[in-house]
């Protein structure tokens, strides 16, 4: 893409700060790969996984072609969100991605603000819905797959009462 957003410091500032949060879901989501039980979840997590670490080549691509510094790593917010997995694996994968629906909905508010903006490039708006369209098909997949969990647990607590 060959995106430029001028000089605008600002523009830099917001796309650094994503690039940061896609940096973080990254480390999260190797965490949880981690730590999951079940093979299918560990595969569309490898998914996601690919689907930050475009995001984070696309929009260090376009602070690059701006002739600014790019962030190289996530923030303080991957240590607390590895923390809340580590914790998590310690009651299932069901908590694992509790943990991680609690990552994505920042990551969706992020990217929802940012295409908010009304400075925004054309080609930049672009790649920033497209990012955001990601992130939403990630936290409906988590959304998804809890609610099909908690019915499992449901389910099983009716036909194995304690």
């Amino acid at each position: 893409m060959a995106t430029t957003i001028g000089t605008s410091k600002e523009l830099v500032k917001l796309l650094n700060s994503l690039i940061e949060l896609d940096y973080d879901a990254i480390e999260v989501y190797q965490v949880a790969i981690e730590k999951l039980g079940d093979a299918m979840e560990k595969a569309q997590l490898r998914v996601f996984v690919k689907d930050h670490e475009r995001h984070v080549a696309q929009l260090r691509a376009i602070v690059v072609g701006a002739h600014e510094k790019t962030a190289e790593k996530g923030d303080f917010k991957a240590v607390l969100s590895k923390g809340r997995i580590l914790l998590g694996s310690l009651a299932g994968d069901r908590a694992i991605l509790a943990a991680i629906m609690s990552n994505e909905n920042a990551i969706n508010a992020a990217y929802e603000r940012a295409t908010q903006r009304d400075d925004l490039p054309r080609e930049l708006r672009e790649a920033l819905m497209a990012n955001l369209a990601d992130e939403r098909r990630h936290l409906a997949y988590m959304e998804a797959r809890l609610a099909a969990m908690g019915s499992q647990q449901e389910e099983s607590s009716v036909l194995h009462p304690r």
